[in-house]
C-alpha cells in the first residue's frame, strides 16, 4: 500500500500581519511535505507584486494549478509587517489553487450558485496521475453567509459538487475545502448523505466538537469519494492552529487540514 499526504488550508486573503502570515504559512507547509496541498483564499495583487499560489508553490517546490477568482479592489496595508499602517487600495483577487508534486492533467473550474452578496464560489479540479491509477482532486470554498438564503445557497453548491463527483465515479474523488458548514449540517447532505457517492471519510469533522468559529477546523474538509477498492483514509489532524489568545501568531484564522489517504500500489 502507498500513502498520500494531502493538506486543505484557508489562508485568509490579506488579513493580520500578512507578510509575517505567508513566512508562517510557507514554512509550516514546507515542513508538513505533501503530495498535495489544497488552498483558498490566497491572496492576489500583481500591482504590489504579490502571488501567494506563485510564492507557495515555488518555496515547496510543487505544481500549481489555479482557479482566478473573487476579483475587486481591497484595502492592503502598506507595511504589511503591522496590522495597524496606512493602507492603499489595490486590484486583487481571492484564489484557489492545488499544488502537486507532480504536474496534474485535466483541470476544470465549475462555477457554483452563488448568493449575490457573497460573490462567486466554484470547484477547481484536476487529475493526479498516480503509479497505474489516477485519483481526481477538488478545492472548493462554499459562501461563508449564515443566514436562512445562504443556507440554501450552500445546499445548491454541494449538490453542484456532488454532481460533479458522480461524473468521476470510475475513480476516487478527493474534495478538499472549506465547506463553511460541518458534515453534520443538512446544507451539505448531497456530500454525506448520498449512495451514488461512496464517501469514505471516517474521519471527517462531524466528530470534532462544535464551535461557532473556524479556528477548530470543523469547517475545513478532506473527504474521500467513490467506491475504487483499497482506498482508505487513515488521519485526520489540524497543523498550524490558531491559537484564540495569540492572534498576533496566527498563520490563518483557520488551521490547516493534514490527511493521509492509503491506496494500493
Amino acid at each position: 500500500m502507498a500513502q498520500l499526504k494531502i493538506v486543505s488550508f484557508n489562508l485568509w486573503k490579506n488579513e493580520g500581519r500578512f507578510e509575517q502570515r505567508i513566512e508562517r504559512i510557507v514554512t509550516g507547509l514546507s515542513a508538513l511535505n505533501a503530495d498535495v496541498i489544497a488552498l483558498q483564499e490566497c491572496f492576489y495583487a500583481p500591482a504590489l507584486g504579490i502571488d501567494v499560489v506563485e510564492t507557495i508553490a515555488r518555496r515547496c517546490a510543487m505544481h500549481f494549478v489555479r482557479a482566478p477568482l473573487r476579483a475587486k479592489r481591497r484595502l492592503h496595508p502598506i507595511s504589511a509587517t503591522k496590522m495597524t499602517t496606512p493602507a492603499t487600495q489595490v486590484e486583487t483577487r481571492s484564489d484557489m489553487a492545488i499544488l502537486t508534486r507532480t504536474p496534474v492533467i485535466d483541470v476544470e473550474v465549475v462555477m457554483l450558485p452563488e448568493d449575490k452578496r457573497d460573490g462567486e464560489r466554484a470547484l477547481l479540479m484536476a487529475t493526479l496521475p498516480l503509479r497505474n491509477r489516477s485519483v481526481r482532486l477538488g478545492c472548493t470554498h462554499l459562501t461563508h453567509l449564515r443566514d436562512g438564503d445562504a443556507v440554501a445557497v450552500r445546499h445548491r453548491q454541494a449538490a453542484a459538487i456532488a454532481q460533479c463527483i458522480v461524473r468521476f465515479d470510475h475513480q476516487p474523488f478527493v474534495l478538499m475545502g472549506d465547506l463553511n458548514a460541518r458534515m453534520t449540517d443538512g446544507e451539505l447532505g448531497s456530500l454525506y448523505n448520498n449512495p451514488a457517492l461512496g464517501l469514505d471519510s471516517r474521519l471527517h469533522a462531524a466528530s470534532m466538537p462544535i464551535v461557532t468559529a473556524p479556528a477548530d477546523g470543523t469547517i475545513d474538509h478532506i473527504l474521500l469519494f467513490g467506491s475504487a477498492p483499497g482506498w482508505q483514509h487513515l488521519t485526520r489532524e489540524n497543523k498550524l492552529q490558531p491559537l484564540p489568545t495569540r492572534p498576533e501568531d496566527w498563520a490563518s484564522d483557520h488551521p490547516a487540514i493534514f490527511a493521509r489517504l492509503e491506496f494500493p500500489e
